[in-house]
């Protein structure tokens, strides 16, 4: 039994000659292994027609994506417009996702650094956020934000809701009406202003879209972001006395080390 490989292409083209086929001849078309996986990408919340749909890997791009499901609806929130990134899938076990958690775990991190990193790994094995504004790609035409989709990528389009969020130790806290521009300051005093536990240093904006966490000196308060305001903690008196004896004990040693550097 012989073995003859042919460009079927390039013979229907015309290019190369054709084979004649004898009796008890096979023909053996290959698979192209990239076809054998379920290549497709959700979008869901404001769009004309949510759901999942088959992408091209390395070639569909976001906007590709988004004309397939109809365009968004009028009420799209852009600013709180979010791609995750699944780790997840055919491509990616769950078993993968593990073992780099307990690999990550090797660094010589201190305690706060380790707990804060493991939280935010457990997170990346859920999903990565992958960085688009889409703003800029929407609304300014920036082509550089048009990124290619991989398989499994989630679109999220969520709802403008008008509102931003204020909690914590304010006086009435609750959803307060957007007002494009205004500072923190505005939001906080929307809600009946500080309350007399209130760490006014420590105030944090938490963007409706990522869920970071940003001092309001980064960014600007945005369509469904939260303000959070922290309560100043209060400790026991055994906690004060504690620290005013390590200083007296320190202030005790570095004066009795000047006195004896004083005597030689």
């Amino acid at each position: 039994m012989d073995s003859l490989m042919v460009n079927a292409r390039a013979i229907a083209q015309g290019q190369e000659p054709d084979v004649a086929l004898r009796p008890g001849d096979r023909l053996i078309i290959p698979l192209n292994p990239e076809t054998r996986l379920d290549f497709r990408a959700s979008i869901q919340g404001e769009i004309v027609r949510p759901g999942d749909y088959p992408i091209t890997r390395y070639a569909t791009r976001l906007t590709d994506l988004i004309r397939e499901a109809g365009g968004l609806t009028p009420l799209a929130n852009l600013h709180g417009a979010t791609i995750l990134r699944l780790r997840t899938g055919a491509t990616r076990p769950a078993e993968g996702i593990q073992a780099e958690d307990l690999l990550s775990r090797r660094a010589a991190l201190i305690a706060q650094d380790t707990a804060y990193y493991s939280a935010e790994t457990a997170l990346r094995g859920l999903g990565e956020f992958v960085s688009v504004d889409f703003v800029k790609l929407l609304v300014h035409g920036d082509s550089s934000q048009n990124i290619v989709l991989h398989p499994f990528d989630q679109v999220e389009i969520p709802a403008l809701s008008r509102t931003v969020y204020v909690f914590g130790q304010v006086v009435h806290p609750g959803h307060v009406g957007l007002v494009e521009g205004k500072e923190i300051s505005f939001y906080v005093d929307q809600t009946g202003g500080f309350t007399t536990e209130a760490r006014k240093g420590d105030v944090k904006v938490i963007k409706a879209g990522t869920r970071v966490w940003l001092d309001p000196s980064e960014t600007h308060v945005e369509d469904g972001d939260f303000i959070w305001v922290p309560k100043d903690p209060q400790y026991p008196f055994s906690y004060y006395m504690t620290i005013y004896a390590q200083v007296a004990a320190i202030v005790g040693t570095i004066a009795t080390v000047a006195l004896l550097v004083r005597s030689f």
